[in-house]
C-alpha cells in the first residue's frame, strides 16, 4: 500500500533493492504475512518487558507488581519466541500444523489476560506520590498488550485465510 510520503511500499523497495521476484505461491505469502505479525507482536512484547520493568522499579503495590510481573513474563516469553518454524502440513495441505494453532490459542490467552490485568489493577496507582508517571506506564505497558494481541489476530487471521473486517461506512446502511 503506498502513501503520499512514499509512493512505492516499502515491501517492493526491499525486494527491489534484494533483485527479488515477487512472490507468487500464494501459500508462501500467506505464511509471510504470518510471520510479520510475529514481528509486530515480538516488537510489542520488547516494549512490554521495558515498561513492565519500569513499573516494577517504582515499587508499586501487590497488585500491580503482580500485574507487571505477569506482563513482564508474557513479553518474556514471547521476546524469546520471535518466530516458531512453522511450514505447511504437507504439499497438498497449507494449513498449519495443529500445534501451531495450540500455541498461538495459548499466546492469546496470555496477552489478553496480561492486558486486562493491566488495565484492572491501574487503580491502585493513586496511592503514589508520582502517580501520573505510573498511570502513564501502566496504561502504555496495557496499550502493547492490545498491539500484541492485535499482532496474534492479525497472524491467525492470515494463517486460516479469513477475510479482513470490512470498514463499516455510510452505504453500507
Amino acid at each position: 500500500m503506498s502513501s503520499p510520503l512514499c509512493p512505492m511500499p516499502l515491501g517492493e523497495i526491499v525486494r527491489d533493492m534484494l533483485g527479488k521476484e515477487k512472490e507468487t505461491n500464494p501459500v508462501k505469502s500467506l505464511y509471510h504475512d504470518a510471520f510479520k505479525a510475529d514481528i509486530g507482536r515480538w516488537i510489542a512484547s520488547c516494549a512490554v518487558i521495558g515498561l513492565a520493568a519500569g513499573i516494577i522499579s517504582k515499587n508499586p503495590g501487590q497488585g500491580l507488581l503482580a500485574a507487571s510481573a505477569y506482563n513482564l513474563a508474557v513479553g518474556a516469553l514471547h521476546f524469546f519466541a520471535v518466530k516458531i518454524p512453522v511450514s505447511p502440513q504437507s504439499m497438498t495441505n497449507p494449513r498449519p500444523p495443529m500445534w501451531y494453532s495450540l500455541i498461538l490459542a495459548a499466546s492469546t490467552a496470555m496477552w489478553l489476560a496480561a492486558l486486562v490485568v493491566m488495565f484492572v489493577k491501574r487503580g491502585d496507582v493513586d496511592a503514589y506520590r508520582d502517580s501520573w508517571l505510573m498511570d502513564n506506564l501502566t496504561i502504555a505497558c496495557g496499550c502493547f498488550g492490545v498491539c500484541a494481541l492485535a499482532d496474534v489476530r492479525e497472524g491467525f487471521r492470515k494463517i486460516k485465510k479469513i477475510a479482513p473486517p470490512k470498514d463499516s461506512t455510510s452505504e453500507d446502511v
